[in-house]
C-alpha cells in the first residue's frame, strides 16, 4: 500500500509502501516520465507512512516517531545509515490506538519540523493525542502546535506565504453529514474542535459514545470561543490525505489553488 510520495536527489520520487515497511526509490533515468525500476532505498518501518527530503537527508514519519536517513554511497538510492530523532516510546499515550500514521513536515526557514499525532479513539478526552506537534530539526524541544485536530493526515507549507496547513479526517456516528472535513491554516495554539465541536463552534450531539465526553466544562467553552471559520470544507466521511498546493506554472485552471 503506497502512502505519501515525495521528490527526493536528482528529481528521482521515492514513496512510503506503509504495509511493507519500506521506503521506495522510483528513478527514471532516460526522462521519459516511466520510471526505470523499483528499488529498495530504506527498510523496517513501523507503519511508515510519509517519507520527506531536506537535501540529501530523508525523514520518515512511522507511529513510533520520525527516523532521519543518509546515504553511505551517494551514486545509489539506498539509505543505510539512520537514527531515530524522535522516539514515540519515550512519550505518553503515543502509541496504539485507531489512527497510527504519522505525518511530518519540515519548515527549512524556521528551522522546524512539524509532526501530526491523530488521536487513539473516535471522540474521547485524550492527553497527548489529536495535536500537531513541533520540534527542533534534531527532534529535541517537542512542543504541542495546535491542538483539537482529530486526525490531520495531510499537512504541507504554502509555497508563498510559508504558512503551515493541514486537513483533518473528522469525527463518525453523528451522521452522513457531520462533521465536514475541514482545511485550514495551522495556527500557533489554535484549537480545531476535537472532541466535542466542528466546523465553527458546533457542539456535537451528546448521545451514544459521545456521552462519555460530557460533562462540558468552562474550559472547553472557553477553547471552543477560540475557534475561526476554516479555510475550506470539504464532505464529511471523505477522509482527505495528501494536501497540495499548485504553482504559478499550472495550467490556468488549477493555478494558485489546492487538491
Amino acid at each position: 500500500k503506497g502512502r505519501f510520495m515525495a521528490w527526493g536527489p536528482d528529481s528521482v520520487l521515492f514513496i512510503a509502501s506503509m504495509n511493507s515497511s519500506r521506503i521506495l526509490a522510483l528513478p527514471d533515468r532516460d526522462r521519459n516520465g516511466i520510471a526505470d525500476t523499483v528499488i529498495e532505498a530504506a527498510r523496517g518501518f513501523s507503519t511508515g507512512h510519509d517519507v520527506r527530503f531536506w537535501r540529501d537527508t530523508m525523514y520518515v514519519g512511522q507511529e513510533a516517531g520520525v527516523v532521519k536517513l543518509w546515504r553511505s554511497n551517494p551514486s545509489t538510492y539506498v539509505y543505510d545509515n539512520r537514527v531515530t530523532i524522535i522516539n514515540k516510546a519515550d512519550q505518553a499515550n503515543q502509541l496504539g490506538g485507531n489512527h497510527r500514521t504519522r505525518t511530518v513536515v519540515i519548515d527549512t526557514n524556521r528551522k522546524k519540523l512539524y509532526l501530526s499525532v491523530g488521536s487513539r479513539g473516535n471522540a474521547d478526552r485524550e492527553t497527548n493525542r489529536a495535536v500537531i506537534e513541533e520540534y527542533e530539526l534534531d527532534g529535541s524541544g517537542r512542543r504541542v502546535f495546535a491542538s483539537g485536530t482529530r486526525n490531520a493526515v495531510g499537512m504541507t507549507l504554502h509555497p508563498r506565504t510559508g504558512k503551515l496547513w493541514a486537513n483533518n479526517n473528522g469525527s463518525d456516528n453523528q451522521g452522513n453529514n457531520v462533521p465536514p472535513e475541514w482545511v485550514d491554516i495551522v495556527r500557533d495554539g489554535g484549537f480545531y474542535g476535537y472532541p466535542f465541536a466542528y466546523h465553527f463552534r458546533r457542539w456535537y450531539t451528546f448521545t451514544g459514545d459521545y456521552g462519555d465526553i460530557l460533562p462540558i466544562t468552562s474550559a472547553d467553552t472557553a477553547r471552543l470561543a477560540t475557534m475561526v471559520p476554516p479555510g475550506a470544507l470539504v464532505d464529511a466521511h471523505c477522509a482527505p490525505m495528501a494536501l497540495v498546493f499548485t504553482e504559478s506554472s499550472a495550467l490556468p485552471a488549477y493555478r494558485y489553488g489546492a487538491f
